[in-house]
């Protein structure tokens, strides 16, 4: 998993980069509501320099979901 978007994902959840992985989803962090994901969304594009599409910024679930889109 990118150590780059491990580091985005913990840093808007407020958790440790160890406690994220591929299977974390939505429902195993309480601070991941909507406000949570559009700003990994924008944080990740920013940071990595990559593009992830409307139409699958709405069906992102889970952090395997996130590298879907940055890989």
């Amino acid at each position: 998993m990118n150590e780059q978007l491990r580091s985005i994902i913990a840093g808007v959840l407020e958790v440790s980069p160890g406690d994220i992985g591929p299977g974390s989803t939505a429902g195993d962090f309480e601070k991941w509501d909507s406000l949570a994901q559009i700003l990994m969304i924008s944080e990740i594009q920013d940071k990595m320099g990559v593009e992830i599409p409307f139409d699958k910024m709405q069906s992102i679930r889970s952090v395997q979901d996130f590298i879907d889109c940055v890989e």
